[in-house]
């Protein structure tokens, strides 16, 4: 006897069509599934041997908010701190901005730059972070728990940097001002200024 004929499944064009269609969301949807558990698992990456996520690692030399307010404005006398009304646990920095603005013709006044804690502030950013399920993308109808960022509370690094970034302060008065070079020494922050 010959070989056994293969018989070909005959499929419409449309069928095909809408099968590629599948493949490509079903993969498209597991990158976005992997993409979102790196980015998760990126915000409570370690500062160099610091654990980000332990406040007691991320205080170093913290500092009343009043002291840091003095502080930033030796460097900046235009910049002035108020209490939010709604959340009277934070408040922040905001600039008396004296520029015109070109649409309105009226001057801008306040504008807010960045934010922090009312009482104490710490020296490194913390993140609070809570276990999260997600599809696990390499088993099918699986779930996975991966940390998620629950709550971020800025520290008066990141704020220095913030106000360096639009310009509103100068990096080597902080280091001055602030003794940056005192203290932990932190690989984001090292990475940012550089």
């Amino acid at each position: 006897m010959g070989n056994p004929t293969q018989i070909k499944e005959i499929v419409s064009p449309a069928l095909r069509r809408a099968t590629a269609s599948l493949e490509t969301t079903r993969a498209t949807q597991k990158q976005q599934v992997k993409d979102e558990i790196a980015k998760r698992e990126g915000f409570a990456k370690p500062d160099g041997d610091a654990d980000v996520t332990k406040a007691a690692v991320q205080e170093g030399r913290s500092m009343l908010r009043a002291d840091f307010v003095a502080k930033v404005r030796k460097i900046n006398p235009n910049l002035f701190y108020e209490r939010s009304i709604a959340v009277p646990t934070q408040g922040g920095l905001y600039l008396d901005d004296r520029t015109i603005d070109p649409l309105t013709l009226t001057r801008v006044g306040k504008r807010m730059v960045c934010s922090f804690l009312h009482t104490k502030i710490s020296e490194f950013d913390l993140r609070v972070m809570k276990d999260s399920k997600v599809p696990d993308p390499d088993v099918p109808l699986h779930w996975q728990n991966i940390p998620d960022l629950d709550q971020h509370i800025p520290g008066w690094r990141s704020c220095l940097f913030r106000l360096f970034q639009d310009g509103l302060i100068d990096l080597e008065k902080a280091k001055t001002v602030f003794k940056l070079n005192a203290g932990r020494s932190s690989q984001n922050w090292q990475n940012a200024v550089n």
